[in-house]
Parts: structure tokens; sequence; C-alpha cells
């Protein structure tokens, strides 16, 4: 008879935990292509409006409206225009995206979207998409791109203010995200689970390895989840996009056709893009650490089957994203 009985459950809640984070990979990947499809849609569609509007480019059209921002948010733009560019193709396309919706607003009369703040708005949609694209890069294996990615969007992310449109504890969150993203780099992204469970489950090293792999599985799939969560949030304002985007160009042959004025056109597309950022607020204040875990323990609940006697609580799980060894040059410069 084993000394060690509850290692069997130890090693089924490792095995589960692995399987979790795993399959939550599985959606991230799943996530990053979704959102690649949605901006090249909307990428063609601002095209479309933007020859419709006279302009031989979308850049030229985008051009014609920064006039209408301050100097302080079109050099946000710019500077982030140029690290983009530089970064990442897909996160180009994506930027030119939101500023091509922004356009859309600036230069359709009466609509103005984004009151909360540009800057504010633009760091933390492209931070936390650099993080995203990052965990995705580092599961195929390109660990530099990785790097490099998780870097800019930890930096980025640094910029976001507590006194900007959204709740405290969602920004608060951010920076154990940041960290986090940091980490899962770091030891590596995706969790074999054979390889943290010893084939005798008998002694008292593997009751001892089993308790250590449970806490880090914990924090990890902490990790991803949030992840996750912020992705899906980033799709959500895709989407919206998308249809607004799709919505101006049917307007924009109305308007040709004589069935709308510009005017009536500043009317329909208000609402809409007043919700997007209303939504997008809303969402990303609802991303705190607590809704997170609350997720988790509701996911734990519904299985009937996970084992949780030696789980950490949340503050046991941000304790170690915030101490990881791999992050504490990270910590230096946060």
């Amino acid at each position: 008879m084993s000394l060690y009985p509850d290692n069997v459950p130890r090693a089924n809640r490792v095995r589960q935990l692995s399987q979790d984070i795993s399959h939550v990979q599985a959606q991230l990947k799943a996530d990053v292509e979704d959102a690649r499809a949605s901006d090249q849609a909307a990428f063609a569609m601002l095209n479309t409006i933007a020859t419709n509007a006279g302009y031989k480019t979308l850049d030229a059209y985008i051009e014609a409206s920064q006039d209408q921002l301050s100097e302080e948010d079109r050099a946000a733009f710019d500077r982030m225009k140029t690290d983009l560019e530089d970064l990442d193709e897909d996160m180009n396309i994506s930027h030119k995206v939101f500023r091509g919706l922004i356009a859309v607003g600036l230069l359709t009369k009466g609509v103005r979207i984004f009151a909360m703040g540009f800057k504010e708005t633009q760091s933390i949609l492209f931070g936390l998409q650099a993080l995203l694209k990052s965990i995705y890069h580092a599961a195929l294996g390109a660990v530099e791109t990785a790097v490099k990615l998780a870097s800019w969007g930890r930096v980025t992310l640094n910029l976001v203010s507590r006194g900007g449109g959204v709740a405290t504890e969602a920004i608060e969150s951010m920076r154990f995200l940041k960290i986090g993203g940091n980490v899962l780099i770091a030891i590596g992204v995706i969790v074999d689970a054979a390889l943290l469970i010893a084939e005798a489950i008998k002694g008292a090293e593997q009751r001892a390895d089993l308790q250590k792999a449970i806490i880090e599985l914990c924090a990890r799939r902490f990790i991803v989840k949030q992840i996750q969560q912020q992705a899906r949030v980033i799709l959500n304002f895709k989407s919206d996009a998308k249809s607004i985007v799709k919505m101006k160009t049917k307007y924009d042959d109305w308007t040709k056709k004589g069935r709308m004025t510009v005017e009536e056109v500043a009317v329909e597309l208000k609402p809409d893009m007043d919700k997007a950022e209303a939504d997008l607020k809303a969402a990303m204040s609802k991303m705190t650490s607590k809704y997170i875990w609350d997720l988790l323990d509701k996911q734990d609940d519904d299985s009937q089957i996970a084992w949780r006697n030696e789980d950490p609580d949340l503050d046991a799980i941000l304790k170690w994203i915030q101490d990881h060894p791999q992050k504490k040059d990270d910590k230096k410069k946060s």
C-alpha cells in the first residue's frame, strides 16, 4: 500500500491542469487567426471607403483625418505606427484598421469615437494584442519573436494610466498579465504532463514534486486564462469595428444613390460607435484578477472531478507570478 495515497489525486490534478492549459493555448491560437481574418476583412472595406471618399489610399484617408487630433494624440499614433511596422505585420494591419475606424468617425460629421482617449485605448488594445501574439509565437517555437512582442507589449501597457476610463482593479491586473506573459515564454508555453509526473507516485520525493507542480500549473493556467479573456475582448472589439466599417460602406453607396445624406449617415453611425467604445471600456474594466479566479473556480466546480485540496488561493497565485525568478529583471523595469 502506498505511504502517500494522496499522490494519485495529486497526479490526476497535475494532468487536469496541464490539459486545461493546453486547451486554452489551442483556443488562443484560433483567436489569433480569427483576429487576423477580421482585420483583413475590415482593411479591405476601409480601402473601399477611402477610394469612395476620393482618396488614392487608405493611408491618405487616415492622414486627412489626423488634422482633427491633438498634437499629443497624433504623436502617439505616429509612434505606434512606426513601432508596429517594424514589429509585426498582423499588428501593423490591425493598427491601420484601428486608425481607419477613427478616421471614419472623424471624417463623418458629428461622430467621434474614443472619448476616453486615443492613447489610452490604443495602448490597451495593442499592448494586450502583443502579449497574445507573443504566446502564439512561443507555442510555435519562435521564441525570439515572442520575446520581442512580449517586451513591446509590457512597455506599451505601462503607458496605461489609472485615470483613463478603465477600472483601477483591471489596470492592476494587467501588471500581473505583463509579468505572466514573460514567465510563460521563459519557462516554456506548452505543458507536457508526462514531464511533471514521475512513473512511481508512492514516495515523499514524488509528493513534493507533485505539490510544486500543482502550484506552478495553477499559476500558469491563471495566466493563460487571463490572456484568453483579454483576447476575447479584443476579438469582440474587432467584430464591432468590422460591423461599423461594413455599415459605412453601405451608407456611402446609399449616399451616392441619393438615398441618404451625409448628415443622416452620421446619425446612423454614432450610436454604434458610442456602443463600441462603451462595450470595450466595460469589458476591460471587468477583467480583474478576481474575475479570472472566479471563472476558474466555476470551471473546477463544474468539472466535479477537480481535486483542489492543495491548490493555491488567488493571493498565492499572484505571489508566484510576482516572485517567479524568470521575471526579476522585469520587475525592475515595470
